[in-house]
């Protein structure tokens, strides 16, 4: 389990020597105010205007501890669930899958929030199932302080109830299930 968080970690690291030699070239130009709907990148009336990148950065490492918590439970529940029922890591995959495509990460959220937006007019619809997706949380809180986006407190606090709650109900199922684990091997 913790072999699985650890070499996700690792990749990460690895990955963001490239968010650091991006920053330190082009640092001048994201300091400031900025809009990615606009093809100048400024900021209008009606468009989203992030802040840009700021010392509320460093809350980009606060949200990957969220995240590192979050995936050890999640890591050691569906490992547990998955020694039991041999079926259940292809509709892991699935649901992934789905949320993949739910989530705001090849496509700008900017395009749905901003009245200016591309995809504003599906914002009614669409929004309440990107809130009520854990993912979307779990990627916005180390995304947003990271790229200088805008981004939600409340994305915080879905996160550190994700990982209390998860982690009573891991704990409690490794409590449950421990002796039998070995036998469903």
């Amino acid at each position: 389990m913790l072999r699985t968080v650890w070499r996700q970690l690792l990749m990460f690291a690895h990955n963001a020597l490239v968010y650091v030699a991006a920053l330190a070239i082009f640092f001048a130009e994201l300091d400031h105010p900025y809009a990615t709907q606009s093809a100048a990148g400024a900021c209008r009336a009606d468009l989203i205007c992030n802040p840009g990148l700021s010392p509320e950065w460093l809350l980009g490492l606060l949200g990957l501890a969220l995240v590192l918590l979050n995936m050890t439970w999640l890591t050691l529940f569906f490992g547990i669930v998955s020694t039991r029922f041999r079926d259940f890591p292809q509709l892991i995959n699935a649901i992934v899958r789905l949320l993949f495509y739910l989530t705001p990460i090849v496509w700008p959220i900017d395009q749905l929030l901003s009245p200016g937006g591309s995809r504003h007019a599906l914002r009614a619809f669409v929004e309440p199932i990107i809130q009520l997706n854990p993912v979307y949380h779990l990627i916005q809180v180390v995304r947003g302080p990271f790229i200088g986006q805008l981004f939600s407190p409340w994305s915080f606090v879905v996160c550190a109830g994700m990982a209390i709650l998860g982690w009573t109900v891991t704990l409690l199922l490794m409590r449950v299930y421990r002796a039998r684990v070995s036998y469903w091997v």
